[in-house]
C-alpha cells in the first residue's frame, strides 16, 4: 500500500494519519488468518508491503467465502473495529482460498 498520492488533493496531515492508522491495524490484526501477510514497511516512503497473490475477490470467491466473511466480522466486532467497506476489491485470496482483508 502506497500512501503517496500524486498532486495536492489531500493535505499532508491526512495522508500521514491514514498511513499511521493503516500501520497500526496491520500489526493489530496479525494474529488473525485473514489479516494481510505483512512483509515489510518503509516508514520513510510511507509504503506497506504485503504478500500478494495477484488477485482480488472481484474475479474469484472461495467456496466458503460467506463463512470467512462472518468470521472476519466477528473478529472485528470483538476488537471493536468497524470496517466501513466489504467490497470484493478490498479482499484477496491466497493459494489456500483464505480471504485476506486489506
Amino acid at each position: 500500500m502506497d500512501f503517496n498520492p500524486v498532486g495536492d488533493r489531500y493535505p499532508e496531515e491526512l495522508i500521514e494519519s491514514s498511513f499511521r492508522r493503516e500501520l497500526k491495524y496491520t500489526f493489530k490484526f496479525q494474529q488473525y488468518k485473514w489479516a494481510p501477510e505483512h512483509c515489510y514497511t518503509d516508514i520513510k516512503e510511507r509504503r506497506i508491503y504485503f504478500k500478494w497473490y495477484n488477485n482480488t475477490c472481484e474475479g474469484y470467491l472461495p467456496k466458503d467465502y460467506i463463512q470467512q466473511l462472518e468470521q472476519i466480522t466477528q473478529d472485528l466486532h470483538k476488537e471493536q473495529v468497524y470496517k466501513p467497506s466489504f467490497y470484493p476489491k478490498y479482499f484477496y485470496t491466497d493459494n489456500n482460498e483464505q480471504l485476506h482483508a486489506y
